[in-house]
């Protein structure tokens, strides 16, 4: 048996005899079955005898302390009510497979994205709520309860990173005329009130990074699983609210108000907005830039997402 998982870079394959290593290093007995989630677009991602899931780092992204850091952040997660999996092990010596791996439990249910628009009003609006609670019990989490570990940045670099990032991206899409210019300027506009705020050192948080529907687990009408905190960083909570109520991915059930209520006590202050609008604008621009570079296998129905968001955003 030869599990293979295929992008559109590399092939990664991984047989029977390295998976029972993996299961033996750990005393959890022999293969008895074995699949590919289809989950992992970006690592592969496969499901060991119905109880654990076996994530393999390719080596693909440039974010080389993914697993490293996820390790380490399930210890903590599970402390602050956030339902994660349990790490078994976490191994980068590339001694029993030739790539570094994480082995975890298998939390039973399905992604939120894939039940959402089939659930009664009533669940959904549970989940809507569910979700705040969620998000604002990840965002809770200091630098200091992470040890200050270095491997989850500081806000100033992060803040840093995300303006070098938009101007990258704004640069190479805006000379191929996808927006009006009244856009390109509402756009630039908010770039540049982003750009002369301050205090941030007051601002930083854990952040999940792509807190979106694929990355959360639902069973019986409730959260059971949040996953893939591989893009965690100590950065601005706001960004994780691009994703998913901003962006409106679970359709018209999803009650903003409601997750709203869970997640703060409070309407959003300007500078709030600001910040939150400049992280939906930059994620719109994005999956164009991804598209245009092909940096990630999209097409046209990313496209459109992306103007959407930023159409969203300026006029919404």
């Amino acid at each position: 048996m030869v599990l293979c998982y295929t992008d559109r870079m590399k092939q990664v394959s991984i047989d029977r005899d390295e998976i029972e290593n993996i299961l033996s290093s750990q005393n959890l007995g022999s293969v008895i079955s074995s699949e590919e989630l289809k989950s992992g677009s970006i690592n592969p991602v496969f499901l060991i005898n119905d109880k654990y899931i076996l994530r393999i780092d390719t080596g693909d992204s440039e974010n080389k302390d993914k697993f490293k850091k996820e390790a380490m952040l399930f210890e903590v997660l599970s402390k602050f009510s956030i339902p994660v999996p349990k790490i078994i092990v976490f191994d980068d010596s590339c001694r029993l497979i030739k790539y570094p791996y994480i082995l975890m439990s298998n939390i039973e249910g399905r992604d939120l994205k894939d039940v959402f628009l089939t659930q009664k009003h009533e669940t959904q609006n549970e989940l809507s709520s569910e979700l705040g609670a969620l998000a604002k019990n990840i965002h809770a989490i200091s630098s200091i309860d992470l040890g200050n570990a270095v491997i989850f940045g500081d806000i100033k670099s992060w803040v840093d990173n995300e303006k070098e990032n938009f101007r990258k991206y704004w640069s190479s899409i805006k000379k191929d005329n996808y927006f009006s210019k009244d856009i390109c300027d509402k756009v630039e506009k908010i770039f540049s009130d982003y750009q002369k705020l301050t205090n941030w050192e007051e601002v930083g948080r854990l952040t999940h990074g792509d807190f979106s529907c694929g990355n959360i687990k639902v069973n019986s009408g409730h959260i059971v699983g949040v996953f893939d905190f591989e893009f965690a960083n100590i950065a601005d909570p706001l960004y994780d609210l691009q994703k998913l109520p901003i962006a409106f991915q679970l359709g018209d059930g999803f009650d903003k108000g409601l997750f709203l209520e869970n997640y703060m006590t409070r309407e959003f202050t300007i500078q709030e907005i600001t910040r939150l609008k400049m992280y939906c604008i930059t994620q719109g621009v994005w999956e164009i830039w991804a598209c245009e570079t092909q940096q990630f296998p999209y097409g046209q129905k990313e496209i459109d997402e992306g103007k959407q968001l930023i159409t969203n955003t300026i006029y919404g």
